[in-house]
């Protein structure tokens, strides 16, 4: 069995016990959610016999600087946040050291008083470094392929009721996906490029027939390599925020990124009932740093990069962190003929257990809908952890779910295993009831159930 990448993943309110060796000593990262209360320690035992000692920490722009000051060096080390998409995980990069310099002669005792006693507060890296790192593109990627199939074995190959997952007894790229970030002072900047079925479909005007198969004509050509493409900028780092561009909707629980979801294939609400992205502007404002945020958004549509004829799309979301294991988020959003507002609670319990709640009700052309999922993850050790999500979505007029009146059930169970080098590998069974008989191709007719299983291999670059 290939050896596990010695890192566990953890909530955005768990500890963590992060180890990452270098040439000389390691850096610790023992516990903590938010840099305000991340705790470190310097093992330095093998450079020089040093021992272990709790370096001074600085906050700054979403990244910790830490540095310890030895007998004859000065040791220090710069830690990003990553989100894993069920937590922050804190890691560390390269530990540096520089020799002190040696004592300034007699004839010079007040600058030597002064550096004892006014020792700089200023973060590593050195300004030089800070401004050189400021106009640097980050780039990450995701890879996303999967193998599905289907115990109905639908004629067309494909799984009636599915957005994503849709191909049945085939290997299908999912998502190839590189991302550019790059931040200068204030502003900030975001492009995801790409490639693969998934921005195939969200490019596509998707709706249902009335046997439950997939209906796509093409909506937006020009941007549907371009997953997202937005400006940040936060004026003195203060509490206003603004993002103007292409943007992933802030609207359910689950990530369009196929590496921050739970479960491998998405729900029936996110695919059929709620937006996938926007081309607009969002403003939010931090009435409590790190604890409470209310948000604003104008759009032009719904999964649509051409002028809406329906006026522009409206939105707005409150967020709160009320305790460090519990946060809530409450979501609407508006245009001419459709609605959704949506409550999400989540908790986290230590470092092994995420459960959270998506409710939501909703209107298409004046008829009503509502929905919930409840998830649950648990992680037995840094390797593997085991998903849960049962959800039920009520189309009682057919407006969501092409045509035809139904309660729509589902239960989903994910096996993720978390291999070397940001490889994963998630083995998924997934079965859907309609009260509707006609809903689920079988074979050359229909039925109330599928069952599918899915293979599903991302790699995070």
């Amino acid at each position: 069995m290939m050896p596990a990448l010695k890192a566990v993943f953890v909530s955005f309110v768990g500890t963590l016990l992060v180890t990452h060796s270098y040439a000389c000593g390691n850096v610790d990262v023992i516990s903590g959610s938010s840099c305000a209360s991340l705790v470190l320690n310097f093992n330095l035992k093998s450079c020089g016999g040093e021992e272990k000692n709790s370096p001074r920490i600085t906050c700054k722009d979403g990244l910790a600087f830490a540095k310890f000051r030895a007998a004859k060096v000065v040791y220090q080390a710069r830690i990003r946040s990553l989100n894993t998409g069920d937590g922050v995980l804190w890691v560390p990069g390269d530990l540096a050291s520089t020799p002190l310099k040696a004592p300034k002669p007699a004839k010079e005792p007040k600058r030597e008083i002064a550096y004892v006693r006014n020792p700089s507060p200023e973060p590593v890296p050195s300004p030089a470094e800070a401004k050189k790192d400021e106009g640097k593109i980050e780039i990450s990627g995701i890879f996303d392929a999967y193998y599905s199939g289907n115990f109905n074995k639908p004629a067309s190959g494909r799984s009636s009721i599915r957005l994503f997952d849709l191909y049945t007894n085939q290997f299908v790229l999912n998502l190839a996906e590189l991302t550019f970030r790059k931040k200068s002072g204030n502003v900030g900047f975001v492009l995801d490029a790409d490639f693969g079925e998934q921005p195939e479909l969200e490019a596509s005007q998707f709706t249902l027939t009335p046997s439950g198969g997939p209906q796509t004509s093409l909506a937006d050509d020009v941007t549907k390599h371009v997953g997202q493409a937005f400006v940040t900028y936060r004026p003195e780092n203060g509490p206003l925020y603004f993002e103007f561009g292409k943007m992933l909707t802030y609207i359910g629980y689950e990530s369009m990124k196929p590496t921050e979801t739970i479960n491998y294939s998405k729900g029936n609400m996110i695919a059929f009932a709620m937006p996938i992205w926007h081309d607009g502007i969002h403003v939010s404002y931090d009435l409590v740093p790190e604890k409470y945020t209310i948000g604003a958004y104008a759009y032009d549509g719904w999964n649509s990069a051409l002028n809406s004829t329906l006026g522009k799309t409206l939105g707005l979301q409150f967020k709160g962190q009320v305790t460090e294991a519990f946060s809530l988020q409450v979501n609407t959003i508006r245009d001419a003929d459709r609605m959704v507002s949506e409550l999400i609670l989540n908790e986290q319990i230590g470092d092994k257990v995420t459960m959270a709640l998506d409710s939501a009700l909703g209107t298409v052309f004046g008829f009503w809908w509502w929905g919930s999922a409840l998830y649950y993850k648990y992680r037995f050790n840094p390797v593997y952890y085991l998903g849960f999500r049962i959800e039920d979505l009520e189309d009682t007029n057919g407006a969501l779910l092409g045509g035809v009146g139904q309660n729509l059930a589902g239960v989903t169970l994910t096996n993720g295993f978390t291999l070397e080098h940001g490889l994963e590998l998630r083995l998924e069974g997934r079965y859907d009831h309609s009260s509707s008989n006609i809903r689920f191709e079988s074979g050359n007719s229909s039925s109330p159930n599928q069952v599918t299983v899915t293979a599903g291999v991302m790699l995070l670059l």
